[in-house]
């Protein structure tokens, strides 16, 4: 609860200071006068807003706040086209940072970080299949990418991005890499990744981070590494002129199939077994998304803009 307090202190200060509300309005002449909602009342009302018609959400908020007055959603959509996805991508940042600090489980001295995707579904409109892409039937499901940096160990979202359907996960991933460098900046960095993601140009990535990893990977992404009849053992991955020697990890799972992972990792008071744990402590990044989709209704729009769909992915962030 105390950290909880923090967080609740800290959002406070930043939206009540001018400096974030500068940088928030896309023009200094926004939220100049009286309105029904304020500019700190209208971030307050899209960070806890209950996922309900946008009608009910502000007739709940004004009873809260003890405002006698009435917000079509209209002025609603209006108000909100006034402040940036970047003040939103703030907010939930400062969160990552205070709960980074707070927050230091770790594995053998290593902060574990899991990355994955998830599609997003979103409201059928032609504006948000333009930009995000869709699926089903003809293409007629507007839905987006989505793809966040967990640190598993204290279930902290650190990182998180939504963008159109063409955009890799691989190209995230990078994304996300890079943002990993400023959290928790002087702690040890172990990233762990499902088999999607295993490229010779993310384990180079990675390695110029200076970052540790566990990969699990497929059948014949190299052939040595199918060839490797040892439980552990070395293999050089070789891309052009490029090598990168990587420590290989084999064992059987209760399905009978055999689970192939990679590490640049070479201490060797860390086997087999310990690797096989760790591989699997990735799994809660799978379930955040269930938390974020159904508990906080994510996918239960109250907009059909681009800009919109961003603010309210940042703040279920957040």
């Amino acid at each position: 609860m105390k950290l909880v307090h923090v967080l609740v202190n800290q959002t406070q200060s930043e939206v009540y200071c001018g400096e974030f509300k500068g940088k928030a309005r896309k023009k200094d002449t926004y939220f100049t006068r009286n309105r029904k909602l304020s500019f700190e009342e209208l971030v307050f009302f899209m960070l806890f807003s209950l996922k309900c018609s946008a009608a009910s959400a502000l007739r709940r908020f004004f009873t809260t706040i003890a405002k006698p007055v009435f917000m079509t959603q209209q002025s609603l959509s209006e108000a909100r086209s006034k402040i940036t996805v970047a003040a939103f991508a703030r907010l939930f940042e400062l969160t990552v940072n205070t709960m980074t600090e707070h927050c230091t489980n770790k594995w053998h001295g290593y902060r574990v970080y899991a990355i994955d995707g998830s599609k997003i579904s979103l409201p059928t409109d032609g504006k948000l299949c333009d930009h995000f892409g869709a699926l089903g039937k003809f293409n007629t499901s507007p839905t987006a990418q989505g793809s966040i940096l967990y640190d598993v160990l204290n279930d902290i979202v650190a990182d998180a991005a939504i963008e159109p359907l063409t955009t890799d996960e691989r190209a995230l991933a990078k994304v996300h890499i890079d943002a990993c460098k400023n959290i928790a900046p002087d702690d040890k960095k172990l990233l762990v990744f499902d088999r999607g993601y295993a490229s010779f140009d993310i384990i180079e990535t990675l390695e110029k981070a200076g970052f540790s990893y566990l990969m699990r990977v497929r059948t014949k992404f190299n052939n040595d590494i199918d060839d490797q009849t040892k439980a552990e053992g070395y293999v050089w991955l070789i891309h052009g002129n490029k090598r990168i020697h990587v420590r290989v990890i084999k064992f059987m799972l209760d399905s009978g199939e055999e689970e192939m992972l990679i590490t640049n990792i070479k201490d060797k008071r860390l086997g087999k077994n310990a690797f096989k744990k760790l591989y699997f402590i990735r799994w809660p990044v799978e379930t955040k998304y269930d938390i974020v989709k159904n508990k906080l209704q994510l996918e239960n729009f109250n907009t059909r803009t681009v800009e919109g769909v961003q603010q309210d992915f940042f703040a279920a962030m957040y």
